[in-house]
């Protein structure tokens, strides 16, 4: 695990305030409640972050006139109002999450008004960070590793280590065999996002993300450079199957290997893999004859509407193939559909 300094937010607020004995009420209230801290800023740059904390907070009566409180619960950070985002991801990159804490005490001062003081800490996941510095030494090095690959898969290591983000009380299966060479860690609030970010991060397109909280220091890129489609098995219990959703028929083992016609999945992989994908006849049917792909952004750079309005054709037309499919499933006749590898 990585030794890094998380971004923090420690507030520490005294505040002296004026209510109704009606809305003090119920913060003198025993027991549990839902509480919201939005975090004022002291600042005029309307680029400034919006700090707040949702916790859920538990009362005690000590006298009639004190009530302390403790609380915890999530932690988050938006962007401001004048931040401008070029992009989907890093729009999505700007709304970061955490913990918080929270304790305090309300003291009646008369039937009017109460003293509250508060403390709040909130503690964010930090910024991810984009390694895009030097796109000359990341060509070096994929090229470097597509040689190596071409030699042996098992060469890949010497430049990726795999890492798998998990939510469950312990690691897939499949992380717990001696055929996995890797890492597993926790998926948790802090983490989740760079995460998902980091999973679709295609080397030499998109920036790696760097040092994912709770992960081993590093840049972190698309899971695909190991496992791309199928590259081991995937245990379960007998009897069992790996059920796979796929958009072509072909198999590639590793993001490397689409390059290398005689690399295929290795066959008992595949024992226990039922995989779903579409006819060519209905490939054909689709805008341009093909299923749509990140080539679209480049080919119909100057005509957008054209790519937006094919991709939704192709939405449109896929929604039948689910339909399809939970009919097979309901009445059975799956069976009758299934063909061997």
């Amino acid at each position: 695990m990585q030794n890094m300094t998380c971004a923090k937010y420690m507030l520490a607020m005294l505040l002296a305030v004026a209510m109704y004995s009606t809305a003090g009420a119920a913060d003198d209230k025993s027991g549990l409640s839902v509480g919201h801290e939005a975090i004022t800023s002291f600042t005029d740059d309307p680029k400034s972050k919006a700090v707040g904390a949702l916790t859920a907070r538990y009362g005690f009566n000590v006298t009639r006139e004190l009530h302390p409180y403790l609380g915890t619960g999530l932690g988050y950070s938006l962007p401001g109002k004048g931040t401008s985002t070029e992009t989907g991801a890093s729009l999505w990159q700007s709304v970061r999450t955490g913990v918080a804490g929270q304790a305090g005490v309300n003291y009646k001062l008369n039937g009017s008004f109460s003293l509250n003081l508060d403390y709040t800490y909130i503690q964010l996941s930090p910024e991810p960070r984009q390694n895009v510095k030097d796109p000359a030494a990341q060509k070096l090095g994929v090229g470097l590793a597509f040689a190596c690959n071409a030699l042996s898969p098992s060469l890949l290591r010497l430049f990726y280590e795999q890492v798998v983000f998990y939510y469950s009380p312990i690691p897939p299966k499949f992380c717990l065999t001696r055929e996995f060479r890797g890492r597993t860690v926790p998926l948790n609030i802090a983490n989740f996002k760079s995460a998902v970010l980091a999973s679709g991060t295609i080397p030499l397109v998109i920036g790696g993300v760097r040092n994912i909280y709770g992960a081993p220091t590093g840049i972190y890129r698309d899971g695909g450079l190991f496992q791309y489609h199928f590259n081991q098995f995937y245990p379960c219990k007998d009897g069992d199957l790996v059920l796979f959703f796929h958009h072509q028929e072909n198999l590639v083992p590793g993001w490397l290997d689409k390059k290398l016609k005689y690399r295929r999945v290795p066959e008992p992989y595949l024992e226990n893999v039922v995989m779903v994908f579409p006819s060519e006849e209905f490939i054909r049917s689709l805008p341009a004859g093909k299923v749509p792909d990140r080539d679209d952004l480049i080919e119909l750079i100057d005509k957008p509407d054209v790519r937006k309005k094919r991709w939704r054709k192709a939405v449109e037309l896929c929604s039948g193939l689910g339909e399809q499919f939970v009919e097979l499933v309901e009445s059975g006749r799956i069976k009758e559909a299934l063909e061997e590898f």
